[in-house]
């Protein structure tokens, strides 16, 4: 072989090693893209149940408020039903 083949030779390596490493960094770039594809579609998703979240914690939150209302309603109720019935007891008691 002479000079000129063997540097061929060389060089036909080098640029298959080339070869394969640009087919390395292709393939790289790829599966990079699929990736931030997917963590796309993940925040996205995760978006939506922040969404959902928000929504039913502002739901509860009215319930709480009326929950909250109606318990006091109901403490007052009981309040003056337990002073009416107290009320009623001393006067019973008072008048015998």
């Amino acid at each position: 072989m002479s000079g000129a083949e063997a540097e061929i030779k060389r060089l036909d390596d080098r640029l298959e090693r080339i070869e394969g490493k640009l087919d390395q960094v292709i393939r790289l770039e790829e599966r990079q893209n699929n990736l931030q594809d997917e963590v796309t579609r993940a925040f996205g998703r995760i978006e939506r149940v922040e969404d959902r979240v928000r929504a039913v914690e502002i739901e509860n939150s009215s319930e709480r408020v009326k929950t909250g209302t109606n318990e006091y309603g109901f403490r007052v109720i009981i309040g003056i039903g337990c002073t009416v019935a107290s009320g009623l007891l001393v006067w019973h008691f008072k008048g015998v």
